[in-house]
């Protein structure tokens, strides 16, 4: 069985560029394309990597850091931030890093073996 990695991501083209890039290196993919079902999906499937967008409608990024963060089941998982804007990973507490637009195809890419 394949790792499993979440993406949470409201851009359907982003999603898709993740998804497709991640499912050809031969990682299992759920994803959400808001915080809520994020949250609900990372504490029932526990995944062993979150990438997740900042700016998504309702809840957004941040929060939802923080309450995996908060939450036992999912304290742990390793979280990466992504943004179309420049924002200081200072700001994201809990996250391993933040990811721009511009670098986020390359730390895709980066996945891969």
């Amino acid at each position: 069985m394949s790792d499993l990695i979440l993406i949470v991501e409201d851009n359907e083209k982003n999603m898709k560029l993740a998804r497709d890039l991640l499912e050809y290196h031969g990682f299992a993919i759920v994803t959400a394309d808001n915080a809520e079902d994020g949250l609900a999906i990372a504490r029932e499937k526990a995944p062993k990597l979150i990438l997740m967008d900042i700016q998504l409608p309702g809840m957004d990024g941040v929060t939802a850091l923080a309450q995996l963060r908060s939450d036992a089941a999912t304290a742990q998982v390793p979280v990466v931030a992504m943004t179309a804007s420049a924002v200081s990973s200072a700001l994201l507490p809990g996250a391993w890093f933040t990811l721009s637009a511009t670098a986020r195809s390359r730390f895709l890419n980066a996945l891969m073996p």
